[in-house]
C-alpha cells in the first residue's frame, strides 16, 4: 500500500528503483511509486488498458516511457466476442431452457454469415474481432480516432470517425455491435441513450472493452425498451465491479453476463510477464521497448 513507502528500509529500496511493474492496483499506490523513486526510468503496466495508472502526477512526467501487455488478450476476447455472436445468433438460452425440461421444440435461428459487426474502438483487440468475424463471411465496420488508418485494411468495408455522430451512424448499421475502445476522459459514457437508441432493433451489443465506457442506466433502460428493443447485451465489464448483486443485468434474460473474465486463460498472467521480462532485456540493452504508449492519449 502507499502507507508503506513509509518505512525507512521500503524507502530506501524505492529509491533504488528504476523500473516500475504495475498490476491493477490504486491511483494513490501509482503516485506513491512516483514519488519514492526519483530514478524511475521506465513503467510497464500488465494489463492493455492503463486507464487504471493515470494520474495527474504521471501525465506530468511526458519523458518517462510506459508500455503496456497490448496484444496479448486480443485473440481470447476476440473468441468471446464470436461465442456472444453465436450465443444470440444461435439462440442459445432458449435451447439450454429447453433442455433443462427435456422439451423438444425446433427454433429458427441466423446466420453470421452475412450479417454487420460494427467496431467501435479498432485497435489491437478490435481488428482481431475483424479477422473471426470477417472469417464467419460477416461485414466489417470500424470507427476509431483516425479512420484513414483503415484505408488499406482489407477487413474493413467501411470507416468511421470519432464522435457521437459517427457512433450513432455506426449502430445504425450494426447487427453486433462491438465495443473495444480504450477508457479515457473523452470514452467515458460514449455509449449513451442516444447511441442506444440508434441500434437496429434486435441488434446485439457486445462490451470487452471497459465498463465505464457505458452508460449503465441507459442500456438497462434500452434493453427494456419496448418501442426499440435491441436483441440482447453480452457484457464482460461493468461500469462498477463487482457488479452489484441488486443490478438488473443479472436476472435479465436478454443479457449475457460474464465477470470480467474473458481474457482470463489458464496461462494470461504467464504470457504477460513474459511480455514484461522481453522488454526488461531490450531496457538493459537501450533498445526501443515493445507496446510503447501514449500516456495523454490513454492507449
Amino acid at each position: 500500500s502507499a502507507a508503506d513507502f513509509a518505512a525507512p528500509e521500503t524507502e530506501r529500496i524505492a529509491a533504488e528503483c528504476n523500473v516500475l511493474l504495475l498490476s491493477p492496483c490504486s491511483k494513490e499506490l501509482v503516485n506513491a511509486c512516483l514519488a519514492a523513486m526519483p530514478n524511475l526510468a521506465w513503467i510497464h503496466s500488465r494489463t492493455a488498458g492503463i486507464d487504471p495508472f493515470v494520474t495527474p502526477e504521471l501525465l506530468a512526467r511526458p519523458e518517462l516511457p510506459m508500455t503496456n501487455a497490448k496484444g496479448l488478450f486480443s485473440s481470447s476476447l476476440a473468441e468471446y466476442c464470436m461465442f456472444a455472436c453465436g450465443w444470440f445468433s444461435k439462440r442459445a438460452r432458449e435451447l439450454r431452457e429447453n433442455q433443462a425440461k427435456n422439451q423438444w421444440q425446433k427454433l429458427t435461428v441466423t446466420e453470421l454469415r452475412g450479417a454487420t459487426m460494427g467496431i467501435a474502438g479498432y485497435g489491437d483487440i478490435g481488428r482481431a474481432c475483424a479477422v473471426l468475424g470477417k472469417a464467419y463471411g460477416m461485414k466489417i465496420l470500424a470507427q476509431r480516432r483516425r479512420p484513414e488508418l483503415c484505408a488499406d485494411d482489407p477487413l474493413v468495408d467501411e470507416a468511421f470517425g470519432p464522435g457521437e455522430e459517427a457512433l450513432c451512424r455506426l449502430a445504425a448499421n450494426t447487427d453486433y455491435f462491438v465495443l473495444a475502445a480504450p477508457l479515457t476522459a473523452s470514452t467515458k459514457h460514449m455509449i449513451n441513450a442516444r447511441v442506444l437508441s440508434s441500434l437496429k432493433p434486435n441488434a446485439v451489443f457486445i462490451n470487452i472493452g471497459r465498463g465505464p465506457l457505458v452508460d449503465e442506466e441507459a442500456l438497462c433502460g434500452a434493453l427494456e425498451d419496448p418501442e426499440h428493443p435491441i436483441g440482447g447485451a453480452a457484457l464482460d465489464v461493468f461500469e462498477t465491479e463487482p457488479l452489484s448483486s441488486e443490478s438488473p443485468l443479472w436476472q435479465n434474460p436478454k443479457v449475457l453476463l460474464s465477470p470480467h473474465c474473458a481474457d482470463q486463460t489458464a496461462t494470461f498472467m504467464e504470457d504477460s510477464v513474459s511480455l514484461f521480462v522481453e522488454n526488461v532485456d531490450l531496457f538493459q540493452r537501450g533498445e526501443t521497448l515493445k507496446n510503447r504508449v501514449d500516456v495523454a492519449a490513454g492507449y
